[in-house]
């Protein structure tokens, strides 16, 4: 376990190297425009609640089309044959997009989420949810789960660019992965949420 702390630290310390003073430090701003991941958060469900508080819209993944938008929802969402179930309603679409304003929550499964969610019907008949957030965004919520916050501030700084390091590159291995299919469609993600 220290051997791997340890290695993981020198690749860390190497990342450093490459970055100007003071642009990995946790406080940091980005510099330039958001960079967005995809991460799994929920896969081979065949239902999940679903819970906006706030203005939101939901339209189809692909074409953008709009299928509802307002202020509050609360629901359950399961995979048909045909597209998806939201309570009684059917929707003859494969993968729905919802976005909400900044002051919005989304909860899934009673967990909290930033950004924009995808929910796919996977060729299965099963959910695939894909958080599509900020990458600092990300790192916030990812970095309580990965390392103790009372460990030095270097080693939450290494930590850090250790963790974007990692979630740019699988962003850049699979940014092009949709995967396509008749009658569906299924997406490939960046990272994988660790509560899935």
């Amino acid at each position: 376990m220290i051997k791997k702390i340890a290695l993981m630290f020198l690749i860390a310390l190497f990342f450093l190297s490459f970055y100007p003073s003071g642009s990995y430090s946790l406080s940091a701003k980005p510099q330039g425009p958001k960079k967005y991941i995809r991460v799994a958060i929920i896969k081979d469900k065949k239902e999940i609640n679903l819970r906006l508080r706030g203005s939101y819209r939901i339209s189809t993944l692909h074409t953008k089309e709009l299928i509802k938008e307002g202020v509050n929802l609360k629901t359950t969402v399961r995979p048909t044959y045909s597209g998806l179930k939201f309570k009684d309603k059917d929707i003859k679409f494969f993968g729905i997009r919802i976005e909400t304003r900044r002051d919005a929550s989304i909860i899934i499964n009673k967990r909290k989420f930033r950004g924009i969610i995808d929910i796919i019907r996977e060729p299965d008949v099963t959910l695939l949810v894909v958080n599509r957030i900020d990458i600092e965004e990300y790192l916030c919520g990812v970095l309580y789960h990965e390392i103790s916050h009372l460990w030095p501030y270097e080693a939450l700084k290494a930590q850090a660019v250790a963790s974007r390091t990692f979630a740019l590159y699988q962003h850049k291995v699979n940014k092009d992965k949709d995967i396509y299919y008749p009658g569906g469609f299924s997406s490939k993600f960046d990272c994988i949420s660790r509560k899935d």
